[in-house]
């Protein structure tokens, strides 16, 4: 059964050895191109105040990192600095997969967490689970954020019109396979 974060979810990078109880599962993405370069958005990212990933870039994506269920304080820190970026707490419950993405970019919009429960079932064969969400901060007012998924002859992406900054698709299957999607 899937359970729903806390309000004040945030990522957590603990990383932590499986063991026999059953523990929560955390993918976490940069996705917060706050600077001019991609060097420059190297993040260290402290767990419960403890280093946990270091020179994490904008793009990076990381595997499913297991954890074990609790609360958790998680501190963004840019490379070369001493106070976070971002901050959060959020409580992982167990048996649930979660992706969390640091996303911003401090000017259009805020350096903020976005964590969402993934849906880890088994899709059919042949098919894979996919997720899309609007991270790009391109425009301060949200209604300026909103975008199509089309795909490459212009056909709309599961009824995906007007999403805004920070909208998020929910799971669907497609058949496994190259596609070309525009924005």
């Amino acid at each position: 059964m899937l359970k729903t974060l806390t309000a004040a979810s945030a990522a957590s990078l603990l990383l932590a050895s499986q063991s026999l109880v059953a523990d929560a599962r955390v993918a976490v993405g940069h996705f917060a191109p706050f600077a001019d370069t991609l060097d420059g958005t190297a993040v260290n990212v402290l767990v419960n105040g403890t280093p946990t990933l270091e020179n994490v870039k904008f793009k990076d994506f990381t595997d499913y990192l297991v954890l074990p269920a609790g609360n958790y304080t998680v501190d963004i820190v840019p490379v070369g600095a001493t106070d976070p970026a971002i901050s959060g707490s959020f409580d992982l419950m167990d048996n649930t997969s979660y992706s969390v993405l640091a996303i911003g970019n401090g000017s259009t919009q805020d350096l903020d967490l976005l964590a969402l429960v993934d849906d880890a079932s088994m899709p059919a064969a042949g098919n894979l689970n996919l997720r899309i969400v609007h991270t790009a901060p391109f425009a301060a007012d949200l209604a300026d954020t909103e975008v199509s998924i089309r795909t490459d002859g212009g056909d709309i992406v599961n009824g995906l019109v007007g999403v805004p900054y920070e909208g998020s698709s929910g799971f669907f299957e497609v058949p496994a396979g190259t596609y070309d999607l525009k924005v």
